[in-house]
């Protein structure tokens, strides 16, 4: 009997399924969880579960940088976000009012 799970790939010696390695590699490219949930069509939630899972192997995801640029772009791609999301709710409600 065949599992209706998806076919698991295997890199660095871990197990893990195709949007586990998806996530990985947008992770690797220093995207937050924030920009992988959107850029997969996903929920943050999910995407924290995919990292927290891919930890549990062994995968470090984020390596900490003693750079305080590294920080400071980290910090305003955060920023940056936000700015979107309120942008996008002041425009939702801006509708809803008119």
């Amino acid at each position: 009997m065949r599992s209706n799970r998806a076919a698991k790939v295997t890199e660095r010696g871990m197990t893990m399924t195709p949007r586990e390695r998806e996530v990985m590699v947008l992770v690797e490219r220093n995207l937050s969880n924030y920009e992988v949930a959107r850029q997969l069509g996903i929920a943050v939630g999910t995407v924290k579960y995919h990292v927290h899972n891919l930890r549990k192997r062994g995968w470090t995801p984020r390596r900490l940088s003693s750079s305080g640029a590294a920080t400071a772009a980290g910090i305003e791609r955060i920023r940056a976000a936000q700015r979107r999301r309120w942008e996008r709710t002041r425009a939702a409600r801006s509708d809803d009012h008119t």
